[in-house]
């Protein structure tokens, strides 16, 4: 397929990673929108039950990843070791694995 190939992936890894993101923002919303009439006798639709638990851990991720950017930034770091495990072709550039020890 057209999205497997390396060369579109690497070029539209940016427009991926935003639809994707703003995406699971978005599904909850749509999602009870279109289920707002398929209540389950207690007051709550359904679909509230079966998207809180994904976006609440969605939300949760985000978050705890904005708040170690920010201390990061703010907190100098000093590595103390690395490991590069070399890709699927035995060099460095193509799928190769870091491991870093901050």
């Amino acid at each position: 397929p057209y999205s497997a190939a390396q060369k579109q992936r690497n070029h539209h890894f940016d427009r991926f990673w935003w639809l994707h993101n703003i995406g699971l923002l978005l599904w909850p919303i749509i999602m009870y929108v279109h289920g707002a009439n398929a209540w389950i006798g207690v007051g709550i639709p359904l679909v509230v039950f079966t998207t809180s638990g994904p976006l609440i851990a969605y939300v949760r991720d985000r978050f705890e990843r904005w708040v170690r950017s920010v201390l990061f930034k703010l907190i100098p770091l000093k590595i103390r070791s690395a490991v590069v495990r070399p890709g699927k072709t035995g060099d460095h550039l193509h799928g190769a694995l870091v491991h870093l020890a901050v």
